[in-house]
């Protein structure tokens, strides 16, 4: 009986019925933008696990660096987290050397999946 309320409710407000409307035709746009980011994501984890797995436990299998490059998307810690383990330390000379691989990585899929949420906003 009171969802019957919030039925008349839409059609006596006209400004409201255009704003669910407008959510509603939303929904595909936004599911289409995060299908592809879990495409984009997927990609850059397979590429991850066969280019770290052996050097860093967070890319031991698939499942594992799907969170890690979700991690690297919304820039929680990634930097600290995930792309400062991949620097080789000598234990000799306590020289860090960089990976050539690492930096076009991290930044070609910052750049692709930032390209990706500023289509879903």
């Amino acid at each position: 009986l009171r969802v019957f309320r919030a039925v008349r409710l839409f059609k006596k407000l006209s400004s409201l019925r255009i704003l669910f409307n407008a959510l509603l035709g939303s929904i595909v746009p936004v599911l289409n933008s995060v299908f592809i980011l879990v495409i984009i994501t997927a990609m850059y984890s397979i590429v991850a696990v066969e280019l770290y797995g052996p050097q860093s436990e967070l890319f031991v299998d698939f499942t594992q660096a799907m969170f890690t490059m979700y991690q690297v998307a919304t820039g929680d810690s990634w930097a600290s987290g995930v792309a400062r383990v991949l620097f080789d330390k000598d234990p000799d000379t306590d020289e860090v050397e960089f990976d050539d691989t690492s930096m076009p990585f991290f930044v070609s899929y910052t750049v692709v999946t930032g390209m990706i949420l500023l289509n879903v906003v």
